[in-house]
């Protein structure tokens, strides 16, 4: 991006592109499926103040320790790529295209925020879980249940090595380096 380059000089020149009527839509679609790279880029062009809308969004609930880490235009970027790259896979058939552009920001963002807002990487599978035992967690304490290992366990479906693995490294349960793993030095 250019020096001085800013979200607000970028949302200007999105409010140029107007949203996209069903007819116009759906003619798009077609030329696109026939290799048409002028719809292509009309169509990712219309849908610019949703990328921003939802990276906006998602970059709102970050941390300022994940913010240092992630900059907003890099989460505005990695959704326009990866929508860019599955709009081949549009079927108007099954849904709108807001809520079908929504799934793929989800999951885009999603996983640039598990795998680039972090000091160590972790793999989106093993954060997804970590996820999943916080989301338990919480239900368990909302309905005034117990949250011991064998609940959340049970609640998630995760083995005991694994759930000791992503509470104690995952989790904030966090060990010195110099604390010796499975009794080595």
């Amino acid at each position: 991006m250019p020096d001085g380059f800013s979200l607000g000089m970028h949302a200007q020149d999105v409010g140029e592109y107007k949203r996209l009527d069903e007819g116009v839509l759906r003619s798009l679609v077609k030329r696109i499926a026939n290799g048409d790279a002028v719809a292509r880029t009309e169509l990712l062009r219309a849908n610019f103040r949703l990328v921003i809308k939802y990276a906006v969004g998602r970059y709102s609930y970050l941390s300022p320790a994940q913010r240092q880490r992630l900059d907003l235009l890099d989460l505005v970027q990695e959704g326009y790529c990866r929508l860019w790259e599955k709009l081949d896979k549009f079927d108007p058939n099954k849904a709108s295209f807001s809520t079908w552009a929504t799934y793929w920001l989800q999951a885009a963002i999603g996983r640039m925020i598990d795998e680039d807002s972090r000091a160590v990487h972790i793999p989106s599978h093993v954060a997804a879980q970590a996820k999943q035992i916080s989301k338990a967690r919480t239900a368990l304490l909302s309905a005034g249940k117990s949250t011991s290992q064998k609940d959340l366990q049970q609640a998630t479906g995760v083995d005991d090595e694994r759930y000791e693995a992503i509470t104690r490294f995952v989790l904030g349960v966090n060990p010195s380096l110099d604390a010796s793993i499975n009794g080595e030095d």
